[in-house]
């Protein structure tokens, strides 16, 4: 009778593994078009121009090593919705659209400073988009943007966006600018947004504005850009450029896009993206220059490097925050056009002195500029929090309202070290 028992047990098992390993909704990997930068620009009506860059797997791991913009193709479609986009898309492909590996989204400066509440909601909602994608403006169209990237120095263009928008890591000129940081930043009482301005307009090329009020048709408002063909425009107009052209159509970073919740409202300047990498304690590493301690128009070059978190110092005197910011950074000299003989200590004293006079001053004009939008870019109030007890205190302080108000002293410390130059002299005889 158990031996009856135990053998109903096994075969019933058996059979509910048939079951269980159907695969009626199963998707096939060369069935799917991989999406790996998203634009959106205003449409017509209610209506976005959404841009769509789809990778082409068969061009990207094809033999012949080949980089660039044929590695890629865009579509734009006029929709409502990303959610509606991507069925328009669908529709005129011959692959079901995919956005799991979306490396960049971008949307134009004019849409920004609308309102993008809407926008980052269904992208944080949206399962298939990955927290950690960046999110950037662009000063031009996102979509000419898109189209006209080039990653010369990458096969995959998901690669290129990987290692350009990490960039922070390793230079002074970028700042980690994340879907998840944005969503947060723009729903938070304690902090605002600062995320990475792009600028991708070409030298005497006007066709940012051409493209808007030509699209009559709805499903045909799909405009279809696939970069790998050549058309006889795109030939004459790759033989006719010179690389000064195709550098300036390539994308560069413009600075921060400042936020207020989730609009934008102004933008810090490609030369105080370090004082903010200072202040949210992200530099890296990252260089300045400063005039030399003894020879008047004479330069030297400083690489610095964070190693140790800024600290904040928050008193409360009549409702107004008075603020002590202390910065300790590592300095290592890298070259110097004047003849100094900065390992005497007077020398190397007085060009300490000057690296710690040029960081206070940029970091009092980002707090100037921050001030003047109204806008806690560097997240300073979760110091400011600390002050209150409880929770409904420092709601009562209106953090949002009060930043302009905020009173600042900087403190700089910077470590020089001048003997690095030395070594490096040394090894490379």
């Amino acid at each position: 009778m158990q031996h009856n028992k135990s053998f109903k047990l096994i075969l019933l098992l058996l059979l509910s593994l048939f079951l269980t390993t159907g695969c009626y909704n199963k998707k096939e990997l060369d069935n799917l078009a991989y999406v790996i930068g998203i634009g959106a620009d205003i449409g017509s009506g209610d209506n976005l121009d959404i841009t769509y860059q789809i990778a082409i797997p068969l061009k990207v791991s094809s033999n012949e090593g080949k980089t660039g913009e044929e590695n890629f193709t865009t579509y734009t479609v006029s929709a409502p919705s990303l959610y509606v986009g991507n069925s328009k898309v669908n529709a005129l492909t011959s692959k079901e659209v995919n956005l799991s590996h979306v490396k960049l989204i971008v949307y134009s400066e004019e849409l920004a400073k609308n309102d993008l509440s809407g926008h980052i909601n269904s992208l944080i909602s949206n399962v298939s988009i990955r927290p950690k994608t960046t999110v950037a403006i662009c000063k031009n169209s996102a979509k000419d943007f898109l189209k006209n990237i080039t990653p010369d120095l990458e096969s995959s263009p998901a690669r290129y966006y990987e290692l350009l928008f990490s960039s922070q890591n390793r230079t002074n000129e970028s700042a980690k600018s994340e879907l998840i940081d944005f969503y947060t930043a723009t729903t938070s009482i304690e902090r605002d947004s600062a995320i990475i301005l792009l600028s991708n307009k070409k030298s005497g090329d006007d066709s940012d504005t051409s493209k808007k009020s030509g699209n009559s048709n709805d499903s045909q408002n799909s405009e279809q850009n696939s970069t790998g063909s050549s058309s006889e425009g795109q030939s004459s107009q790759g033989s006719s450029s010179s690389q000064g052209d195709k550098e300036n159509s390539q994308k560069k970073f413009a600075g921060l896009a400042v936020f207020k919740g989730s609009k934008m409202v102004g933008e810090i300047p490609q030369d105080l993206i370090m004082s903010h990498l200072i202040l949210t304690n992200e530099l890296k590493q990252g260089d300045i220059t400063v005039y030399d301690a003894k020879e008047d128009g004479k330069l030297a070059s400083i690489f610095l490097r964070q190693e140790k978190k800024c600290k904040y110092d928050v008193t409360m005197k009549n409702d107004i925050p008075e603020i002590n910011i202390k910065i300790k950074l590592t300095g290592h000299l890298r070259s110097s056009t004047s003849t100094t003989d900065y390992l005497d200590k007077e020398n190397k004293n007085i060009l300490t002195s000057n690296i710690e006079k040029e960081i206070k001053t940029l970091v009092e004009k980002y707090i100037q500029l921050t001030q003047s939008y109204n806008t806690d870019t560097a997240g300073i109030g979760r110091y400011v929090k600390q002050e209150f007890l409880t929770w409904d205190e420092f709601e009562k302080l209106k953090w949002n309202e009060q930043y302009k108000n905020a009173r600042f002293n900087i403190n700089v410390d910077v470590d020089l070290n001048v003997s690095r130059i030395i070594f490096h002299r040394i090894s490379n005889i």
